[in-house]
């Protein structure tokens, strides 16, 4: 299994004194399976206070993070992400975190086509939905039917395609100590059959 660890940072203002929160995303794939971050790798909330409430990355929010998953065009791929209840500083002062996550396997990285992941943040989908996906599929340019001209290059001319998982979330920030909050998301992405 190739294991990718992103640290993704939280900002807390409590008491005026600025201390990082880290939520680092582990990424477990199999050999076949190529997961690569596109995005920063920073969930960035902002500047904080004590008391504030949720805050929010949404899916459309610039600060979503992007991975992308390289698999065989006729597999199924199982992704599951197992998101922590909070960030903890230690035992007794924790940041209560809500995991939102959602993915498109049209073959483009178009977050307004994507489709939320259930509650249970586990999903099994094909690695290309040829049914919603706004162009040829990649792979046209071998399939004389769909594509008679053959006007594609080598770069199209693939067995695999991409697919794309969001990870975003709240946190709730209340009477918090200061401190460095910490947590871990796993993503494990494998072939379904």
């Amino acid at each position: 299994m190739k294991r990718i660890l992103l640290s993704l940072a939280f900002l807390l203002l409590p008491f005026g004194a600025t201390h990082a929160q880290m939520l680092a995303l582990n990424v477990e794939a199999p050999p076949g399976i190529t997961v690569t971050v596109l995005s920063d790798g920073i969930l960035d909330f902002g500047t904080l206070l004590q008391n504030q409430g949720q805050v929010s990355i949404n899916l459309m929010d610039p600060g979503t993070e992007v991975i992308s998953i390289e698999a065989d065009k006729n597999r199924d791929l199982s992704v599951t992400l197992t998101p922590p209840p909070s960030l903890q500083l230690d035992a007794n002062n924790t940041l209560p975190f809500t995991l939102g996550a959602s993915y498109n396997n049209t073959g483009d990285n178009d977050k307004s086509q994507a489709v939320e992941f259930p509650d249970s943040y586990q999903k099994v989908f094909p690695s290309y939905d040829d049914q919603n996906a706004s162009g040829p599929p990649p792979w046209a340019c071998n399939d004389k039917k769909n594509n008679p001209n053959n006007n594609c290059d080598d770069t199209n001319n693939k067995n695999t395609v991409l697919s794309y998982i969001y990870v975003y979330g709240d946190i709730t920030v209340g009477n918090a100590r200061a401190g460095t909050y910490t947590g871990m998301i796993n993503l494990n992405v494998n072939y379904a059959n």
